[in-house]
């Protein structure tokens, strides 16, 4: 009867310990899921001068020894101010100054490398136009990007795992850094990630 006891203690203790070690990982899960999405989140809204604010175009120095020259104009065409102070949020500097006009705007799309814009006035109708040229990227590059997430997916069995990479160069369009990912189960893996990217 003793032995009988004993063994159901143990079973017992040992169903509790799994049971515990279970909730532990359930409760770790919904921690770390909680956790990137609030970074996600802080990273994106986080008041940041460089998404609200407007600073001037950096000049090249090859453009900046170029000699100017005063051309006449008969009239300069203009966007009407407060329509369109009123959609791009201009600064006040520039809104509140009837000595300044916003002559166009434009929208440049994401480049890997830099982008040139050119604005150019036609001095008979007065009106400015943009033009883009995306510059080749430089063979090599300095990366420096993270990257954390969470995978979840069925093939022979369900698996959850945190990853995290991280981007440290790029030659061309090959790319190099490392990789660290851990399951639920324990199973870890740190490896070095070389990457060819199109």
């Amino acid at each position: 009867m003793n032995k009988r006891s004993s063994k159901l203690k143990t079973q017992n203790s040992k169903f509790e310990v799994k049971s515990l070690r279970l909730n532990f990982k359930k409760i770790g899960i919904v921690t770390l899921i909680l956790v990137v999405l609030y970074v996600a989140l802080w990273g994106w809204y986080r008041p940041s001068g460089v998404y609200e604010n407007y600073i001037p175009v950096k000049v090249p120095k090859y453009i900046q020894r170029i000699k100017t020259v005063e051309v006449p104009v008969e009239k300069v065409v203009a966007l009407e101010k407060k329509e369109v102070a009123d959609k791009l949020g201009l600064p006040k500097s520039v809104e509140g100054n009837p000595e300044k006009q916003v002559l166009t705007a434009g929208e440049v799309p994401p480049h890997e490398g830099k982008t040139t814009v050119t604005a150019v006035m036609d001095t008979k109708t007065g009106i400015t136009q943009l033009l883009q040229r995306q510059e080749r990227p430089p063979l090599i590059a300095m990366r420096n990007e993270f990257e954390i997430g969470i995978d979840y997916g069925i093939g022979n069995r369900a698996n959850f795992q945190l990853f995290a990479n991280y981007d440290a160069i790029r030659i061309g369009k090959v790319h190099l850094g490392l990789h660290g990912q851990i399951n639920q189960r324990g199973d870890y893996m740190a490896s070095v990630r070389l990457s060819y990217r199109w």
